[in-house]
């Protein structure tokens, strides 16, 4: 009996997250069908780098072409999955990539969502962190563009869950290794993946003390952590100032997107001017930072902030309440190693749109959207008795039937 129970409760698994995966799919594919594929600026950009990548004869050649171009070598993954594409469907790469866009999408929330299984083993909650993922605004808002942000959608989510996982398990070797190698790819997939690989790598080396912690230390860690970024933000601001002579191209990038006064790149009123000053300029990189975590930014119409909103507003409570409850003994110390890690992955992000600028529809938001879905859910999970209100509807029901 307890076997056959078992299987059934597996195959009734398997089939919740099928369901997410075609729901998300289908749901995915709607701008796709309604505006057709949708091109930027960037595409150009980086076709020049696919025709140079596609010119070489081996795969030394590509590798070394890839690795050591300036700008290009923030790119890496993506430069290799466009490659590839371009080489395989020719002049149709742009409705290609918007469909590998959306098997990105729905296979992100797919596994976004058997993570949050194997945290809490509630299917409930697995469904509605699916539900926030799938009908969200800011993450359907870019899946027809034929851009890289579904793939590091993808790669960033994969690496968040992976080193979780070990962080659950810190002594599977062979689960480290996988990890690192999520990382990795997350990291050489955009410029801000620089952040993923520098918190991943250091996660994955301190994951036996992680998994562990204490509530002070965590508190003490997110503390020194966010002075940290506070002491980065005041370097930049400093040395970024119009006397600075650029040693890459990067760098050049960053001094020139703080000078210009830019915090939405493209949206003008957002600019600031009188950057020569160095308080002007350390001023734009927190006026960056908090437009990082707004759902109402000034050029946004109603209707985008209502429908951003319902995602947002529930993951601001959830974050306080994770963090309330993280002083608590009762609570496991991998949960508290959760909280901490993914509120430090989102910290370390949100840093890099501060040092360089917040891009047009929060396209630097995008690969967070699992993680702010995970700390929602997860602030339900440990401030709202679920088991207890489902018992209560459980009899409420059965008192209605037996009453009709």
């Amino acid at each position: 009996m307890n076997k056959e129970f078992t299987n059934t409760s597996t195959l009734l698994l398997f089939c919740t997250f099928g369901a997410i995966f075609f729901v998300s799919l289908s749901v995915s594919a709607v701008p796709l069908i309604v505006e057709g594929v949708r091109k930027s600026a960037d595409m150009y950009h980086f076709l020049m780098y696919v025709d140079s990548v596609l010119e070489k004869e081996t795969l030394g050649e590509v590798l070394l072409a890839v690795f050591t171009e300036p700008w290009a070598r923030l790119y890496s993954t993506w430069l290799f999955l466009l490659s590839g594409t371009v080489y395989v469907a020719g002049e149709d790469w742009p409705i290609a990539i918007a469909i590998l866009n959306i098997v990105f999408h729905a296979l992100t929330i797919t596994l976004a969502s058997v993570f949050i299984f194997i945290v809490t083993r509630k299917v409930t909650l697995t469904i509605l962190n699916s539900i926030l993922l799938t009908f969200s605004i800011d993450v359907l808002i870019r899946v027809n563009w034929a851009i890289s942000d579904s793939l590091f959608f993808l790669t960033a989510t994969g690496a968040f869950i992976m080193v979780s996982i070990v962080l659950f398990r810190p002594k599977n070797l062979c689960l480290v290794i996988l990890a690192a190698l999520a990382v990795l790819v997350a990291g050489l997939t955009r410029p801000h993946g620089i952040a993923i690989l520098v918190i991943g790598i250091t996660a994955l080396l301190m994951r036996d003390r992680l998994s562990k912690i204490s509530s002070k230390a965590s508190i003490s860690v997110v503390a020194v952590f966010v002075l940290g970024l506070l002491l980065s933000f005041v370097v930049v601001a400093f040395v970024f100032g119009p006397n600075y002579e650029p040693i890459t191209t990067e760098d050049e990038m960053l001094q020139t997107h703080l000078l210009k006064g830019i915090v939405i790149e493209g949206v003008y009123s957002s600019y600031h001017t009188g950057t020569d000053e160095f308080s002007v300029r350390l001023f734009i990189i927190f006026d960056r930072l908090v437009t990082f975590f707004s759902f109402f930014p000034q050029h946004w119409g109603t209707k985008h902030i209502l429908l951003s909103s319902w995602f947002f507003l529930p993951w601001y409570i959830a974050f306080i309440g994770c963090w309330a409850i993280v002083c608590s003994r009762d609570i496991d110390s991998r949960i508290r190693c959760l909280i901490l890690f993914s509120t430090i992955w989102i910290l370390a992000v949100a840093a890099y749109a501060g040092w360089a600028h917040v891009s047009y529809e929060h396209r630097y938001r995008f690969p967070l959207m699992p993680v702010f879905a995970f700390q929602t859910i997860l602030g339900v999970y440990l401030c709202i008795p679920l088991d207890k209100l489902l018992d209560k509807s459980k009899k409420w029901a059965i008192r209605t039937i037996v009453n009709s």
